[in-house]
């Protein structure tokens, strides 16, 4: 949807319409782009341990912008010096762009087998408590406990 956009929007012309050469195709290309949002988050991050959920989401987020960034350089870099025809020809190779991502996502391996399994409830084995076996309570060694102390007296 957003490469149809963009290929409606490089058919601008000097006496095209605000409304039909840049208000309606510049929707198109949005929703479409919004489109891709939720599914590309989904996918970059199913199968991510939750420790690592964090890591890979800004790294998603960091990978967006320097992509958009870059994208917009490319695209700025064709569109200059050349007037109308020459954002014509960046709406084009957006297109373009779209497509052969679109394509390239055809060539990605399915799904794999989910290789998470199920693991008991975690405990922290980083504290230290006090032994009460000798009555005391003066021998200190590491005993993990739950998380949720009112289940560990």
């Amino acid at each position: 949807m957003a490469a149809a956009g963009f290929a409606w929007q490089s058919r601008l012309t000097v006496d095209s319409g605000l409304v039909t050469g840049v208000l309606l195709p510049g929707v198109v290309m949005t929703f479409g782009i919004g489109l891709t949002f939720t599914p590309l988050a989904a996918a970059a991050t199913t199968g991510v341990e939750r420790s690592d959920a964090g890591l890979v989401s800004g790294l998603l987020n960091s990978s967006r912008q320097v992509g958009g960034s870059i994208g917009l350089a490319a695209l700025a870099t064709i569109a200059a010096g050349q007037g109308v025809a020459g954002y014509g020809r960046a709406f084009e190779v957006a297109a373009l762009t779209l497509v052969a991502a679109a394509a390239a996502t055809l060539l990605l391996p399915g799904p794999r087998a989910s290789t998470v399994t199920a693991r008991a409830p975690r405990t922290d084995q980083g504290f230290l408590r006090r032994s009460r076996a000798n009555g005391r309570g003066s021998e200190i060694k590491a005993r993990p406990f739950a998380l949720d102390r009112r289940k560990n007296p």
